[in-house]
């Protein structure tokens, strides 16, 4: 396996900081990531 990523705290504020909804969002790939509702994703950040 190559290296592996982990998101920081700064990371995390600059996220809150770009934001564009009142809500957000973390999308995850995975089995459960496939019931999630497309018009979900398209009113909130992702």
């Amino acid at each position: 396996m190559g290296s592996v990523n982990f998101i920081t705290h700064a990371d995390v504020l600059q996220l809150i900081a770009k934001r564009t909804a009142e809500d957000c969002i973390i999308f995850l790939s995975g089995p459960t990531s496939r019931k999630t509702p497309l018009s979900l994703l398209r009113m909130k950040d992702v």
